[in-house]
């Protein structure tokens, strides 16, 4: 079912097709004072707002769109992030900057399409992702963090990502966050915490469609934690995260430690897929190899698995080819250096939330992208 939406200005090659692939038709292509009037004509639920056609304030353009009860993209230039931050205030659902595709676009409206969201009887079971990697150092939790949001703003409302890394987890910092409550309290409880209460144990990102589960502060618990104590009167304290996460969100991505534990094999027994992070290193590739070879041995193959060469550092001389032939699998996604990662890390402003266009925004947006398409169960028996 379709669902009509205004555009304030013209629709530019590929929009209509790509809006139409996710459920919205554009029922009108209008001036910004005639917008209000042709929402209410075509009974549309939103607008898209190209501020080069919405006169020299197209903030208040917006603003009084969101006022009429709609819901509101805007899409232009370049702006800056304070332009960003007042749109959001104001109530616009999303900034799409230059340059984009009429993909990314369409992605944009379809999580702000009110269409979209509240629909179903109840929420439905999410997937898990486990992000993995042989070697700290890959950018493997930078990587975790800004795919969380990019699944979120595919699904229209928030995933969770959840740090395993119970010693020295980064994905909280990574965002700017420093929550009051983690992991740390769900282990305290006398017994099996439910999924509400897990939820409430969540952080929330400013602004972002994603809640974070963070590492406990304390890292003298994560022995314990990680350890069998977490089976003690049989609870399996990972299991009950991990599966009590998918049950409320539509995506739960896990950022796994370098060494195997029981959260580590529970979140890879549980996972729709894994995310192999390698570095193009000859050291890290070779590490990255005999991981593959232990996940291939407890059930993760290739059809649940897929391998991301990731160059954090600086350009790479290793192509995905190179890298397969070392690795003895081959390279799903090559990530190229971006020198904004490293710089929106130290901020703690995910560059998928500022929605950036560099390189590696834009490759975690097509690993997303791919995950999100429909296809069978591949989760082992």
């Amino acid at each position: 079912m379709q669902t009509s939406w205004i555009v304030v200005g013209a629709c530019r090659a590929g929009w209509h097709e790509a809006l139409a692939a996710v459920g919205v038709a554009v029922a009108a292509e209008v001036g910004p004072a005639g917008a209000q009037a042709a929402a209410r004509e075509h009974g549309a639920l939103g607008v898209l707002v190209d501020d080069a056609a919405a006169g020299p304030d197209p903030l208040a353009v917006a603003a009084g769109l969101v006022g009429a009860g709609l819901s509101v993209v805007l899409v232009g230039g370049r702006p800056d992030q304070e332009a960003i931050r007042r749109a959001m205030v104001l109530g616009v659902r999303d900034y799409v900057d230059e340059p984009f595709t009429p993909a990314e676009l369409a992605q944009a409206v379809s999580a702000a399409n009110p269409a979209g969201r509240g629909q179903d009887a109840g929420p439905q079971p999410g997937r898990l992702v486990a992000v993995c990697g042989a070697r700290g150092g890959s950018g493997r939790t930078c990587l975790a963090l800004n795919l969380a949001i990019m699944l979120g703003l595919i699904a229209g409302r928030p995933a969770a990502a959840v740090d395993l890394c119970l010693d020295f987890g980064a994905l909280a910092v990574l965002c700017g966050l420093q929550p009051e409550r983690t992991l740390a309290d769900a282990w305290r409880a006398s017994g099996a915490v439910s999924p509400d209460v897990l939820v409430e144990l969540t952080a929330a990102a400013e602004r972002l469609p994603l809640r974070i589960l963070a590492s406990p502060a304390d890292p003298s618990l994560a022995a314990e934690i990680a350890g069998g104590a977490g089976r003690a009167g049989g609870r399996d304290f990972a299991a009950e995260v991990l599966d009590g996460l998918v049950a409320r969100f539509p995506w739960v991505v896990a950022d796994l430690p370098p060494t195997p534990s029981e959260g580590w094999l529970a979140a890879l027994d549980r996972a729709s897929v894994a995310i192999v992070v390698a570095t193009p290193d000859v050291a890290g590739l070779a590490a990255t190899g005999r991981l593959v070879r232990l996940l291939e041995a407890l059930g993760v193959d290739g059809a649940r698995r897929r391998i991301v060469l990731n160059a954090p550092w600086g350009p790479s001389r290793v192509n995905p080819g190179s890298a397969a032939d070392v690795i003895g699998a081959p390279v799903d996604l090559a990530i190229p250096f971006d020198p904004s990662v490293g710089a929106a890390a130290d901020a703690g402003q995910p560059l998928a939330g500022r929605r950036h266009r560099g390189p590696f925004a834009r490759a975690v947006a097509a690993l997303a992208r791919a995950l999100a398409e429909p296809q069978p169960a591949a989760r082992a028996g």
